[in-house]
């Protein structure tokens, strides 16, 4: 694209057009206030409009605003003209205007232009400040008078003015709180000095970094290149996907095609599983060392132990979704009203390989919570239902008999051959267990387990909410194994039944009740009684809030590059982890300042609230742009603004003068 010379809207070409309001707004407003001052002078039948007008116009400031309005009329006129005359334009752009500008920028910097902006409102500010004085009072005559008499016009009305300030306070102290509060947050700013990230630090992003590489000299020296002639825009936007590199100890167990296995047993070109649920492979294994390891805690009682540099992608409660170190998150987990403030992403179905069962998963999942092992095979169920579905599921050779009530033997003695080869036979209800096998195979037979679980001791109560209840720990944890491993959340906790004899009341075997949240997409009951009861989560989907952080030992730490296109695998408890590194390297090799943006926290905003941050965050950065000579900005999943999916980031590099220009 051929080089434009860009100034206040001016171009090489014909000027754009302006919208008619912002062709008329300045001269409006000055009109306004010279009918002030004509209102003011006003008095019929003494001093008729024509009388006031020439009053006014005879004083200083009536006469300084006649001046400012034939000014603005005569740069509008010259604004109309650029619009419809290509040379008339560009004379003015490029060599009268641009040639000042240039000139302006050489002799003196962008620090202190803007100081000197901002002198020159603040003496604007009190000159309005002493003429609202001097038309207020009479004794004041001109506006130095004005400001010079306000410390003894305080002192005189002292005491309305402090009985205003008392009641203004009172009706209107609640709504800035809310405005103030609100319009925080949403930025990290981090400062050169503090970023020890390089670009050595960041890999699984090669073909991204190469990228970035070629445009870091126009970063770290964009004065030198526009004084030999080159040209820099005042924002550059850095598009890629988020990073990788998760430290997490070798002893903890990631989800692999197989199952389980230890951080320090994998190798290059080894699969695990990804936030998709599928194989992704392992691109390079990097040795961390001995790490200082801290325990990190959810709200469903999983817990993942990780280095402090270890980067979360976590969603806060407004729904913005950004990327902290775990460090960073200490000190940081609850809102000012308890409520805990970040989640991370759930997996979705995993698809692990498939292994042969010599028995139907249905079939067992049902044993296992109405059947009994102890002597013979026999199931207890009040539901037709079941019984037919266990009854078609046998091995050949084995059938039902009824025994009595709602008692059914199998017989056959296929069935318990099987049940002795699986560790089943001969167990009590407290001891039952789910075989490994069962455990750790394709998605359809997993849930066809858990089905079999919760058709026979799953419950679902008035509200549609879903447990499961066993006398066996084994079975509940498998339980809340399987269902983790479809992207669903359980809490667990033990209860002590009670029940009535002879008149005593007598305490039961300990019980395990987990409570089961998860998604439309994986049924847990396959009986039609309790599958028509549970209600479907649509909007409240399961998710894993951040509770607790504590240091928890030292250990040797590796981290891995995997090359699924988002870099995230799922860890033990099937937790998802993430890593992004390339912004905070671009401005650790540049030496600028590094803001992070939770686009998130711009929006679902009321009463502009949302306006406010942007200017918030607008001047700030700014501000930073001329202090520093430029700072890095990261919009993390920048698509959020408009999508509560998922997304990538991007990452600005914000110029002094970036101001007046846009970000696209």
């Amino acid at each position: 694209m051929s080089r434009q010379t860009v100034f206040d809207g001016m171009t090489k070409e014909r000027r754009r057009r302006a919208p008619l309001w912002d062709r008329v707004k300045v001269l409006v407003v000055l009109v306004i206030f010279f009918a002030v001052l004509v209102t003011y002078n006003l008095n019929p039948p003494f001093v008729t409009l024509g009388d006031a007008f020439e009053i006014a116009a005879g004083e200083l400031v009536g006469g300084v605003l006649l001046v400012l309005m034939a000014l603005e009329v005569l740069r509008q006129l010259h604004y109309f003209v650029s619009e419809h005359w290509a040379a008339y334009n560009h004379f003015w752009a490029e060599t009268v205007f641009g040639g000042t500008e240039r000139q302006t920028r050489k002799r003196t910097s962008d620090w202190t232009r803007f100081r000197i902006a901002r002198l020159f409102k603040i003496m604007l500010f009190l000159l309005a400040l002493g003429y609202a004085v001097m038309i207020l009072n009479e004794d004041v005559t001109n506006p130095i008078d004005g400001l010079l008499a306000i410390p003894r016009l305080i002192g005189d009305y002292a005491f309305y003015i402090v009985y205003f300030i008392f009641v203004m306070t009172l009706v209107v102290s609640q709504f800035i709180a809310i405005f103030w509060f609100l319009s925080r947050g949403g930025i990290d700013i981090v400062f050169p000095e503090d970023i020890e990230t390089r670009f050595d630090s960041v890999w699984g992003q090669d073909h991204v970094l190469d990228l970035v590489k070629e445009n870091v000299a126009f970063l770290e020296k964009p004065d030198e290149i526009e004084a030999k002639g080159g040209y820099i825009p005042g924002g550059i936007l850095l598009w890629g996907p988020p990073g990788t590199g998760k430290g997490e100890p070798v002893s903890s167990l990631l989800m692999t095609p197989t199952g389980p296995r230890r951080m320090g047993d994998l190798l290059p070109g080894d699969f695990v599983i990804g936030s998709d649920g599928l194989p992704t492979r392992i691109d390079q294994v990097h040795l961390l060392g001995e790490r200082d390891l801290y325990r990190v805690r959810f709200s469903d009682g999983n817990s993942l132990r990780v280095t402090e540099d270890h980067l979360w992608r976590v969603t806060s409660r407004n729904g913005g979704t950004k990327v902290l170190e775990t460090k960073q998150l200490l000190g940081r987990l609850t809102e000012a009203d308890g409520h805990h403030r970040y989640r991370i992403p759930m997996v979705q179905p995993v698809e692990f390989e498939h292994r042969p069962v010599p028995l139907d998963p249905y079939l067992l999942g049902v044993l296992l919570g109405d059947g009994s092992f102890r002597h013979e095979l026999r199931i207890s169920s009040q539901d037709p239902e079941i019984i037919e579905s266990v009854a078609a599921l046998l091995p050949d050779g084995d059938s039902l008999h009824h025994h009595m009530g709602y008692d059914y033997d199998i017989v056959g003695g296929r069935t318990r051959s099987i049940a002795k080869e699986l560790g089943l036979f001969g167990r009590l209800s407290h001891e039952k267990l789910v075989p490994e096998d069962y455990l750790w195979t394709s998605s359809a037979a997993r849930l066809a387990l858990l089905q079999g679980l919760m058709d026979s001791d799953g419950t679902v109560d008035q509200r549609g909410g879903i447990m499961f209840s066993s006398t066996s720990r084994a079975l509940a944890d498998a339980v809340t194994l399987l269902v983790q491993s479809f992207g669903g959340t359980c809490t667990t906790r033990e209860r002590v039944p009670t029940y009535s004899y002879l008149g005593e009341d007598r305490g039961g075997r300990l019980a395990y009740e987990v409570r089961i949240a998860i998604g439309g997409d994986s049924p847990v009951f396959r009986l039609a009684r309790k599958a028509q009861r549970v209600v479907p989560r649509t909007k409240y989907l399961p998710h894993r809030l951040i509770t607790d952080i504590a240091r928890d030992g030292r250990e040797e730490a590796r981290c891995i590059k995997v090359t699924a296109d988002d870099h995230l695998y799922v860890s033990e408890g099937f937790t998802v982890t993430h890593n992004t590194l390339m912004a905070e390297a671009i401005a650790g090799e540049v030496g600028k300042p590094f803001v992070f943006v939770d686009p998130g926290a711009f929006i679902q905003m009321f009463m502009g609230v949302g306006i406010l941050k942007v200017k918030r965050l607008f001047r700030k950065l700014r501000k930073l742009s001329l202090q520093h000579g430029g700072v890095i900005v990261f919009f993390d999943e920048a698509d959020s603004l408009g999508n509560r999916g998922a997304g990538v980031g991007g990452m600005g590099m914000a110029r002094p003068g970036f101001g007046n220009e846009h970000m696209q």
